[in-house]
């Protein structure tokens, strides 16, 4: 995963004139990074809990830090063969933790075999996206809170979703916390959003205004960074009251009717809705849209940002164990691995019940491709894990299959 570090303001400067007319700047908290206005909504990107709540930036749904150490490295594997059970251990997304497929995803993802784990929403593609809200919308209980008209309505079915995935600065003070049933401040870490979708009534005298929510998830095929927010196919829509997925012509949403994307806050008792997106849908069919002057266009998460990578990544990005040769083998391998700083690296080696039974310190070790020799002779016929770690805490990890 990766977080924004800097990117330009679409529109700052006539932006801040127009917030300063609007008198924004005396209802807006601060945001999800700490910013106060005027700041850029980001429908893209996972928040950032760290700052959101001050806990871990690995602490959500599927996460892989099982040990909660804010790392994501062997020891989690450890944790998850130890029996440990927690929303991060449960890596699939399947609402049961730890089990063996949890684990050979986690394996995979430490040894570098695969990108990132399912939860990764920024760096996963639309198909991927849809597939981690579906499963992450049956996790969440908010469709099993009890609905009651002018007091808990879809208002609030729809703020608690969102405060469960989005995330809320100072919930208790700002976001009637009370008014919640089942909350869990950024369990989920997905830029969920509040989306108005009917304001007239429907006949028979139905009630007027009803509220769901929204994810951009992009295009639905493989392709990355491709999402769009002015796209109105490239968002994912769906009931919380029921967790089924939204569209034009459904009760939830009227086919001709203004789609309010939003960001939600009650900032000092003062409910606040800012418009990210507005769709103006005729027959079902988007036929016009307006966005919010500081709402980000482009997906900050995109090789061309300027970005700077956090724990998640490091493993992948900055230290790399490659295919280890012979492999099998019976005596001697050699672990080619590529480092991309000066100094020191530690290997472990782990026995398949997650044992440690050796561990080799390699000294003043240049940066670019090196090798380690290691003689697995003295171990019994069985698989090994292989996990070397850097001076700065990055992690690579490989399987090497011993025969006698």
């Amino acid at each position: 995963m990766k977080k924004t570090k800097t990117y330009k303001l679409w529109g700052a400067v006539k932006g801040t004139a127009v917030a300063i007319a609007l008198g924004y700047f005396l209802v807006m908290p601060k945001d999800l990074k700490g910013q106060v206005v005027p700041f850029t909504l980001d429908p893209f990107s996972q928040p950032d809990i760290q700052i959101t709540e001050g806990r871990l930036p690995t602490d959500y749904y599927g996460s892989g830090d099982a040990d909660s150490s804010g790392f994501v490295d062997f020891e989690d594997y450890n944790a998850m063969v130890g029996g440990i059970q927690n929303d991060r251990s449960d890596v699939d997304g399947d609402g049961v933790p730890s089990t063996q497929n949890d684990r050979n995803i986690l394996l995979d993802y430490i040894g570098g075999n695969r990108d990132i784990l399912p939860g990764h929403w920024n760096h996963s593609n639309g198909i991927e996206k849809r597939d981690w809200v579906n499963k992450m919308i049956k996790r969440d209980p908010t469709d099993s809170n009890l609905g009651i008209p002018g007091v808990y309505d879809c208002g609030w079915f729809t703020r608690e979703t969102y405060v469960n995935f989005h995330g809320a600065e100072d919930i208790e003070n700002y976001l009637h916390y009370n008014k919640f049933v089942n909350p869990r401040n950024a369990r989920f870490n997905i830029p969920v959003m509040e989306v108005v979708t009917r304001t007239t009534p429907l006949p028979p005298n139905l009630p007027g205004a009803h509220a769901i929510n929204g994810v951009l998830v992009g295009p639905n095929d493989t392709t990355k960074y491709q999402a769009n927010p002015t796209n109105f196919d490239h968002w994912f829509f769906f009931e919380p009251q029921t967790d089924g997925e939204v569209h034009p012509g459904d009760w939830s949403m009227n086919a001709n009717e203004k789609v309010k994307i939003q960001w939600w806050g009650i900032p000092s008792g003062v409910s606040t809705n800012l418009n990210l997106v507005e769709f103006l849908l005729e027959d079902g069919n988007p036929n016009n849209y307006w966005v919010h002057p500081w709402m980000l266009t482009h997906d900050p998460n995109s090789p061309t940002s300027i970005v700077e990578e956090n724990s998640l990544e490091k493993s992948v990005k900055s230290f790399k164990i490659g295919n280890p040769y012979p492999n099998p083998g019976n005596g001697f391998v050699n672990i080619p691995y590529k480092n991309n700083r000066f100094g020191k690296v530690t290997f472990e080696i782990y026995d398949m019940q997650g044992q440690l039974v050796d561990r080799i310190s390699k000294n003043d070790i240049v940066a670019g491709e090196n090798y380690f020799k290691y003689d697995f002779g003295k171990f019994a016929s069985g698989i090994y894990n292989v996990v070397g770690t850097t001076i700065d805490g990055s992690i690579g990890a490989v399987r090497v299959i011993h025969l006698k």
